[in-house]
């Protein structure tokens, strides 16, 4: 009796499994039922800026806070269109007939707008929160004002550089290239001295700038994205460059570095697409990560006689590399893997001092043209 029940219950479950895949194929998918449009949007409201730019608001209270599009979100892209040229932020917009005062540039609301040239921050703002200009590296010259008591982590990453005698204390978490300081004609600096870069600002009329004899340290990024510097001769007089310095310089298509120079540092020439041929003082011992990633039109490196190490992934993607000079008389060592990644290896023409081929063809075995130059 029980093995009766149990193969009944079967029949059972197996008519109901069958009955209800039906129903499913036959309405779901001959009749699907669409999904359920959004009904609301990520902002309150929004309203063009007196510089006729689309502004979008979050309702507070009795003030209002500027928000990307998207509304508060973090570290994500933000606009379909992402806003350009002179934005200026009005100190009250109007909704429904009650207008409130601005008082917050929320959370990532102008994140990585390059386009951006300026920004107009009424004296009605308080506070800025995360990433609300990161990676505005377009904006030469922002200035704050200092009834801003609240500027969180990262708020102007990238800006070149920013004024503000306000309250709040920055402990280098706004992650602006230049605060405050001294600006003298292309450059910020940090004080009178002059002895250290921390951002271009602008470059001549012919894509080039004029570093002064002052200067023996530029800081990492001083020099990120600017799309107009064509042409750059550092002088000796500098002995340290920073991470990135040069990043996403697009439209750079030489690059002299110093005699004194110790170190190309990681990602120095990144994404620096029209970089045709780079020659590394003889000063130089060690290139760092990614310091020429995706230079993709690279076609010639010398190396100097100094250079020791070349770090994994550092020329990664120069895929029209086509030529290599090396002065070193031994082999630079290849760390933590292989520095030539996507590099069409059996291309390149390797050339060496006399002497030295065994340690090249030992040392650096992934190139296979390798050949020694005779004096």
């Amino acid at each position: 009796m029980k093995k009766i029940l149990m193969t009944l219950a079967a029949v059972l479950c197996c008519w109901v499994t069958m009955a209800v895949f039906s129903a499913c194929t036959s309405d779901s998918i001959d009749n699907p039922v669409p999904p359920e449009e959004p009904t609301e949007t990520a902002y309150d409201f929004s309203a063009v800026s007196p510089s006729g730019h689309t502004l979008y608001y979050n309702i507070d209270g009795s003030h209002v806070k500027v928000v990307s599009e998207l509304g508060d979100v973090l570290f994500s892209d933000v606009y379909e269109t992402l806003p350009t040229g002179d934005l200026v932020i009005p100190e009250s917009v109007t909704h429904d007939g009650v207008t409130y005062p601005v008082t917050t540039i929320g959370y990532c609301a102008f994140l990585n707008c390059l386009g951006l040239t300026s920004v107009s921050i009424p004296a009605t703002v308080t506070t800025i929160e995360t990433g609300a200009l990161a990676g505005c590296s377009g904006i030469k010259n922002l200035v704050v004002p200092a009834t801003v008591t609240t500027i969180d982590d990262n708020a102007f990453r990238d800006v070149r550089h920013v004024e503000y005698n306000g309250p709040a204390t920055d402990d280098f978490k706004w992650n602006a290239l230049s605060l405050n300081g001294v600006v003298d004609g292309n450059f910020a600096y940090p004080d009178e001295s002059k002895t250290q870069l921390d951002a271009c600002l602008d470059t001549d009329a012919d894509g080039t700038v004029t570093i002064p004899a002052s200067v023996k340290v530029i800081s990492r990024y001083a020099f990120i994205e600017f799309h107009s510097l064509i042409s750059i001769d550092v002088p000796n007089t500098v002995d340290s460059i920073g991470v990135g310095a040069f990043y996403g310089c697009e439209n750079l298509v030489s690059a002299t570095l110093p005699e004194g120079l110790r170190m190309i540092d990681a990602y120095l020439f990144c994404d620096c697409t029209s970089l045709k041929s780079f020659v590394v003082p003889n000063s130089v011992k060690n290139i760092r990560l990614f310091a020429f990633l995706n230079c993709s039109a690279l076609s010639e490196v010398t190396f100097g006689y100094s250079t020791e190490k070349i770090v994994a992934k550092s020329f990664r993607n120069c895929k029209n590399l086509k030529k290599i000079h090396s002065l070193a008389p031994v082999a630079p060592e290849l760390l933590n893997g292989d520095p030539f990644e996507n590099v069409p290896k059996d291309e390149v023409v390797v050339t060496v001092p006399s002497g030295s081929i065994d340690s090249y063809r030992e040392i650096w075995a992934c190139f296979s043209n390798i050949k020694e130059e005779f004096h």
